[in-house]
């Protein structure tokens, strides 16, 4: 059975698109462009975005899970060679469209992180295939407190 995930869009991607819609719209308003060459940057720069938003999937096919990001950015991980799910907001790069990420362990000591919107029924669908998986769960806590983790099954 092929499950298809596409990527969560966190608000680090939302807010340069809104900025840059801003921009031209204030600047077109105002006459403040002189040549209409001058929007193709900002323009590109929001197709990109936007590309990159369609194209990233994390699909679940039987044992394999596979990440597709950009133009040709394609990973195959077999579900069996996963160890561990965390939920993590690491900033590293990935192929991953928000900061509320999963860091998927896999093999000896690979990993990948990725974002998908419905992180719930992603790990359902990994589990399903493999369930030695451990999950670990960012606990959500006050204001200024450091994270806790917590696994799955846990109180």
């Amino acid at each position: 059975m092929k499950q298809t995930f596409k990527s969560k869009v966190g608000i680090e991607l939302w807010a340069p698109i809104m900025m840059l819609l801003g921009t031209i719209i204030l600047l077109l308003k105002h006459g403040m462009i002189i040549s209409y060459v001058a929007i193709i940057f900002p323009l590109a720069t929001i197709g990109f975005i936007l590309f990159l938003w369609l194209r990233t999937d994390y699909v679940v096919e039987y044992d394999k899970l596979k990440i597709f990001s950009a133009f040709n950015y394609k990973r195959r991980i077999s579900i069996h060679s996963i160890t561990k799910i965390k939920e993590t907001r690491e900033p590293a790069q990935g192929p991953a469209l928000s900061l509320d990420r999963l860091k998927v362990e896999y093999g000896l000591g690979g990993s990948v992180l990725i974002s998908p919107r419905n992180k719930k029924d992603f790990i359902k669908a990994l589990k399903r295939q493999n369930n030695s998986i451990k999950v670990i769960h960012r606990k959500a806590l006050s204001k200024g407190e450091a994270s806790v983790f917590q696994e799955e099954g846990e109180d």
